[in-house]
C-alpha cells in the first residue's frame, strides 16, 4: 500500500514521509514480490529527489535483482531506468552514459507493449481510474 501513495508524496512534496514509510515496510516485509519491486522503486526515486544518488543506484540494482527472480521485465527496467537517473543528477557521467543506452532501450520495449495513448482517434472506452466504461459511471 505504500507505494501505491508515490504520487501523493512526490506531488506534495511529503518526501521525508514517503520515505519513512516506504523505509518500514521494506524492513517489514522482505519477500520478494512485485509489491516490494515498486516499493524500491518509489524509495529510490525519493532518494534521487533528495539528493542521495548513490542509495538511489543501490536501490536499482535491488530493484532490477528481484525483477530477475520474479521475471519482471518492467521492473527491471524501472531499476535500470531509476540507475541512469541517480548517475545523471550525480553527475556521474562516465557511468550515465554506460546505462543510459540500456535504460532507452527497455523503455522503448516497455512504450512498445503499452496501448496506444493520446493518440488521435484512440479512445479505450475505459475510464483510467476505475477501469469501468463512461457509459457505466454515468448509468
Amino acid at each position: 500500500m505504500a507505494a501505491r501513495l508515490w504520487f501523493y508524496w512526490l506531488a506534495c512534496g511529503l518526501l521525508p514521509e514517503g520515505r519513512y514509510w516506504l523505509s518500514w515496510a521494506l524492513r517489514t516485509d522482505q519477500e520478494a514480490t512485485w509489491e516490494r519491486a515498486r516499493a524500491l522503486w518509489v524509495n529510490g526515486w525519493i532518494m534521487t529527489l533528495q539528493g542521495e544518488a548513490t542509495a538511489a543506484t543501490a536501490v536499482g540494482e535491488q530493484i532490477r535483482e528481484a525483477a530477475r527472480r520474479l521475471g519482471d521485465d518492467a521492473a527491471f527496467a524501472r531499476g535500470t531506468r531509476l540507475i541512469a537517473l541517480s548517475a545523471i543528477l550525480a553527475a556521474d557521467l562516465p557511468r550515465a552514459r554506460a546505462v543510459l543506452p540500456e535504460a532507452l532501450g527497455l523503455l522503448e520495449v516497455e512504450v512498445a507493449k503499452q496501448p496506444p495513448r493520446g493518440r488521435p482517434g484512440h479512445h479505450s472506452g475505459a475510464h483510467p481510474a476505475s477501469g469501468r466504461s463512461e457509459n457505466d459511471l454515468r448509468g
